[in-house]
């Protein structure tokens, strides 16, 4: 037999794995305060605003990929229950 097959429990696995992933990243420890660095405190400051701000980009994508791996998930299982129930509709001798 050919055409796709999918392990949901391991879509599920990876959901989980995004979202956690997301959520550790999430609760780390705050950025600690500015160096007093003399004439580089503000370009040091900056570039952490900036890391912090990515970091909370990498979360935000993160959800977004576990969110649509779960969706994508459920369509594939709507759709391979729908189409076994046409099967059986239309060839109820053969096994489904």
């Amino acid at each position: 037999m050919s055409g796709t097959h999918a392990h949901l429990g391991e879509l599920d696995g990876l959901a989980s794995t995004m979202r956690n992933g997301a959520s550790s990243l999430d609760s780390s420890s705050p950025a600690p305060a500015a160096p007093q660095a003399g004439t580089p405190s503000e370009a040091i400051a900056g570039v952490m605003a900036m890391l912090t701000m990515s970091a909370a980009g990498i979360v935000e994508g993160m959800n977004a990929v576990a969110d649509e791996v779960a969706a994508g998930r459920n369509l594939y299982d709507e759709v391979d229950h729908t189409n076994a129930g046409d099967i059986g509709k239309t060839a109820p001798e053969m096994p489904r």
